[in-house]
């Protein structure tokens, strides 16, 4: 209410606890990400932007243009957001409970789609921007690394063996882009 130029607002999704091995190393990442998060400028990046907590100003909304082909609409949320001009607000305060994949097959599609995401957005925004805006420092990542595999070494380990897995697979899904992709099941059983 006191910023009328505020366009996005996002919250704070927090996993719930997991079930499943994958879903256990998911969040061993999430978790490790939470605590690092004021370490560098993780509440002004589109690592704060979720489409599961995303509230948009009328002004903004009514400028934005969503592709329709576009895989990461809380990312070209964001960027658009910065480069109308428009403030980006990160609410820690409203937490909404989500269930990360529970499969690897859930996860593949999820990594898959988000790491061609990423890439999508130099079609539409200058690629420098969009490179800076989600640079994330070494030493960050270097701290992540080294809490993950303090917390669950095996998840650390398979989860970044199909990260890799799904960076290639990103590659070859751009090039067929169909954004009519499968549901993660796994994720949407809360219970």
């Amino acid at each position: 209410k006191t910023d009328k130029n505020l366009g996005l607002v996002s919250g704070n999704p927090q996993p719930l606890p997991a079930k499943t091995f994958i879903e256990k190393a998911i969040n061993n990442f999430l978790n490790n990400r939470e605590r690092l998060k004021s370490a560098y400028n993780f509440k002004n990046s589109p690592y704060a932007v979720h489409g599961r907590t995303m509230a948009f100003s009328k002004k903004f909304i009514n400028e934005i243009n969503l592709p329709v082909d576009i895989l990461g609409d809380d990312g070209f949320s964001y960027l658009s957001c910065k480069e109308k001009g428009y403030n980006f607000y990160y609410q820690e305060k409203a937490v909404v409970w989500f269930r990360s994949p529970q499969t690897i097959k859930d996860y593949i599609n999820q990594a898959t789609r988000f790491l061609a995401g990423t890439p999508q957005l130099h079609q539409y925004f200058d690629q420098e921007l969009v490179d800076q805006e989600y640079q994330v420092p070494k030493r960050i990542k270097v701290k992540m690394m080294l809490l993950q595999l303090i917390n669950n070494p095996l998840g650390y380990f398979i989860l970044k063996l199909l990260h890799f897995y799904c960076l290639w697979k990103s590659k070859s899904y751009l090039k067929q882009l169909n954004i009519r992709w499968s549901p993660v099941r796994s994720s949407k059983q809360l219970y």
